[in-house]
């Protein structure tokens, strides 16, 4: 019998060493998979860099006395470069592909607007595909640092201190449900406000005016409405698990901060120059947007899964996802 269990155990040595060498052999091709990945991110950073440290400068000094092409081809860089940062970021739901979709769409739409409203109404839409093209960036940021597992921007940490703050009967729900409508219609009726206000500014006057004051103007009435929709998230459907009362104080601070650097720019180094620091400054505020808004579709998705998970506790105090509906 001992014989039987010795000869068993050495023919099972071999086997052992070959199931070894295989989980050695997988380990080592993800390893160089990984350093594939790392090395290609490297690359596509490297030459986002390159595109914008030549490739800017030269659209600058070749269109400095022409502020509509010069925007164009802002924004051609800008959205090119987002696109790559994307491919950088490796995220799964927000695709290279998709940003250069959604930027190259956006750009044929400020064809159309050029053809029928004039350079300057097309050269505003083209800067408006910047702004789309930093919200999916910023989606993109989220997703990765969620893969990540960062503490602050997972879903599930910040599911967490959201299920904390659930309404405990239904009254509260009902009146949490009342103001969250109450802040965003506010929300709306503002925002379709700014965009008459605007319409009115900028039609009239468009051929009175540079291009790049009125691609200020748009920039920063738009940014100022997403200010007020990235406190709507944060505050009224994350109600602060995300970012709380000091985030939103540097948030608006931020904002004035890139008002205030257009008023110096302007009198310092004139009106194009400052433009284009002012729409490189102020592009946080779509990213951070794109930001909440995917950390808000993570966290309605983690909570669902836990009323799911605890169906039969949840009913007896009223439905958890009430909150973020």
């Amino acid at each position: 019998m001992a014989v039987a269990v010795v000869a068993t155990n050495s023919e099972m040595g071999p086997l052992a060493g070959d199931v070894t060498d295989a989980a050695s052999s997988e380990d080592r091709d993800v390893d160089k998979e990984r350093e594939r990945e790392t090395r290609n991110a490297l690359l596509l950073l490297l030459l986002s860099v390159l595109l914008v440290a030549v490739a800017g400068p030269v659209a600058v000094w070749r269109s400095h006395a022409q502020p509509v092409l010069l925007v164009w081809r802002l924004s051609v860089l800008l959205c090119l470069c987002a696109a790559i940062w994307t491919r950088v970021l490796d995220a799964a739901a927000m695709r290279a592909r998709a940003v250069l979709l959604c930027a190259s769409c956006a750009l044929a739409l400020a064809l159309c607007a050029d053809a029928a409203a004039g350079p300057e109404a097309g050269a505003l839409v083209a800067h408006l595909a910047t702004h789309l093209a930093a919200g999916m960036l910023g989606c993109a940021l989220a997703e990765r640092r969620q893969r990540d597992g960062g503490a602050e921007e997972s879903a599930a940490a910040v599911a967490g201190r959201v299920c904390a703050l659930l309404p405990r009967d239904e009254h509260e729900a009902d009146t949490v449900h009342g103001l969250r409508l109450f802040v965003a219609a506010f929300n709306v009726l503002v925002t379709l406000g700014t965009a008459a206000i605007v319409a009115w500014v900028v039609r009239p006057f468009a051929g009175d005016r540079r291009a790049d004051e009125l691609v200020m103007v748009v920039s920063v009435a738009l940014s100022g409405v997403l200010v007020l929709w990235i406190m709507f998230v944060t505050g009224a459907l994350l109600r602060g698990a995300l970012v709380g009362e000091t985030g939103l104080s540097l948030l608006i601070m931020y904002f004035m901060c890139a008002v205030l650097l257009y008023a110096m720019a302007y009198v310092i180094m004139g009106g194009i120059a400052a433009m284009i620091i002012t729409w490189l400054a102020i592009l946080g505020i779509p990213g951070f947007f794109g930001y909440c808004l995917y950390v808000y579709a993570s966290v309605k998705a983690e909570v669902e899964a836990r009323a799911a998970a605890n169906e039969a506790g949840w009913k007896q105090k009223g439905s958890p996802t009430r909150l973020l509906q």
